[in-house]
């Protein structure tokens, strides 16, 4: 009877612990099958019968319908970790889980929160100095090693890999810029072949099909806005004077115009629409016009043609101003198979656009996800280096953590065991992925590592052998592995630390009532 009670104490005591745990213990259960070269492939069905097929993490978990709050913190945390460095995402989503489960197995033994906290707080940074400490630098652009990351963030797809390399290539000198991202030049498309353009795509096809020639020594205007009069309010039309402010406003709109044909303007991007007047004269003077073009395209213009973006208003200045703002490309065609518009020659700075192919509609969105992670992991593994893949090196990091706990005053060391059990659970759920028995080939290729003096030991998940990773050509970039290990455990830790789940009042009335008290609280 006492058992019992002390049972029904510790349920009560860490009532909302056990529920975050088990809500990410669900979720994680789910991403960790597509884990490894082995993983699975996960299908996703809304409520009118799409279907999403997809292996990548941040994928399933995004369009999963993550309703508690603790499983949506892990969402979170892993679209962070697509933003950060564009891979990783599974893999810091089942190191989360197992954070918060090793650590809730140490609080049931009687360990305080804090402690446990505590000693996960200082095995992270002993981590994360670690991975930084242990990465190999990779020579330049053409390292195989860069290629080898490419690859396996990209299913093995070495036709890619070597896409993204020239593409790369091209732009070596924005690699290392934080705000650049290399996946940002991907498009995948149906019926394609997959090939590297020297030049933008823009994703959308020309107001009419006569504009759609191939079009030489290209004079362009980008306006981050459309192409229309300035407008006159409906109730201000209804008397004269707003009639004639409308039909001043025509008149030096159409003034405008004749600016763009003695400017010798060929094309016109638009980030809206297009008026009927400017329309029929862009056709009678054979300039090419692409309306609602996206900003991430503009922006890619902009800085490939030197063109400087406009407002319609812009239009009002004199023909010499305008001039300056014009961007130069060599070539500009529409190609009416593929439904894109290519920009070749710019006179800005040099860019590309990696094309992958797709067979059919089903496949293209998935195809794209993953030629992404593999440009992800190409920039982050320039940037940071790599270090050994297939979930060898996190085997490293377990042993080295876990010799904190010698070092470590009082019960701080049940909370470094506990991260260093979590860092363990990427490889065997990868081994387990490709049919092996995951505790079994932990427990040879930890004691091999040892023996050999080499953490880059690790498992050939195709044959069941023990390789060098590196020779292998399996690696991570170690700025994947370093957020996945960040991100991961800030997640984690934040979950265990959470004492009560509270319902709030609504949003909205929340609001009213500090406008009821004029904001005072």
């Amino acid at each position: 009877m006492k058992k019992e009670n002390q049972t029904q104490e510790i349920e009560e005591r860490y009532q909302a612990l056990f529920s975050n745990a088990a809500a990410v213990k669900a979720l994680t259960q789910v991403v960790a099958n597509s884990l490894g070269p082995k993983g699975l492939d996960a299908m996703l069905v809304d409520r009118f019968g799409e279907v999403v097929v997809t292996n990548d993490g941040v994928t399933i978990l995004t369009l999963m319908d993550a309703q508690h709050p603790a499983a949506r913190m892990v969402v979170n945390m892993a679209r962070a970790q697509e933003r950060e460095v564009g891979d990783g995402t599974t893999t810091a989503a089942v190191l989360a889980g197992a954070l918060v489960s090793e650590g809730v197995n140490q609080i049931l033994k009687g360990v305080p929160v804090s402690k446990v906290l505590a000693g996960m707080n200082r095995a992270l940074n002993h981590a994360l100095f670690l991975i930084r400490k242990s990465a190999i630098k990779v020579g330049s652009i053409t390292d195989d090693r860069l290629l080898a990351a490419a690859k396996i963030a990209g299913r093995g797809d070495e036709r890619v890999a070597a896409i993204l390399r020239d593409a790369a290539a091209m732009l070596e000198d924005k690699l290392q810029d934080p705000g650049f991202k290399l996946a940002d030049l991907v498009l995948a498309k149906v019926g394609a072949d997959t090939a590297l353009i020297p030049g933008v795509v823009i994703n959308k096809s020309p107001l009419w099909e006569e504009g759609s020639q191939k079009l030489q020594e290209v004079r362009l205007l980008v306006l981050d806005d459309g192409l229309y009069p300035e407008e006159v309010e409906e109730e201000a039309l209804a008397s004269e004077a707003g009639f004639e402010q409308y039909l001043k406003n025509q008149k030096i709109f159409q003034e405008n115009l004749k600016k763009l044909k003695e400017l010798g303007v060929k094309l016109i991007l638009l980030t809206r629409g297009i008026s009927d007047i400017a329309e029929e004269f862009c056709y009678e003077n054979e300039i090419m016009v692409i309306t609602r073009i996206t900003q991430k395209e503009l922006k890619r213009v902009l800085e490939f043609t030197g063109a400087r973006a406009a407002k319609r208003t812009s239009l009002n200045k004199p023909v010499e101003e305008l001039q300056k703002m014009l961007g130069y490309a060599r070539t500009c065609f529409y190609d009416s198979r593929l439904d894109f518009t290519i920009i070749e020659g710019g006179a800005g700075k040099a860019t590309a656009t990696v094309l992958i192919g797709a067979a059919t509609d089903e496949v293209v969105d998935e195809q794209e996800r993953i030629a992404k992670d593999a440009a992800g992991s190409f920039a982050a593994a320039y940037r940071s280096g790599v270090l050994p893949g297939g979930g060898a090196f996190f085997l490293y990091l377990s042993r080295e953590v876990e010799s904190l706990k010698n070092r470590l005053p009082g019960m701080e060391s049940y909370g470094v065991m506990a991260f260093s059990e979590a860092l363990k659970v990427p490889f065997r759920v990868m081994a387990e992925n490709a049919g092996f028995n995951g505790l079994e080939k932990l427990g040879d290729l930890m004691t091999l590592q040892v023996q050999k003096n080499n953490y880059a030991l690790g498992l050939d998940f195709e044959t069941g052998e023990f390789i060098d990773m590196i020779a292998g050509g399996v690696v991570d970039p170690a700025e994947v592995v370093y957020q996945a290990v960040k991100n991961a455990s800030e997640v984690a830790i934040s979950l265990l630390k959470i004492n009560t789940i509270i319902k709030m009042k609504d949003y909205e009335v929340l609001k009213e009532g500090e406008q009821e008290d004029g904001g005072k609280r």
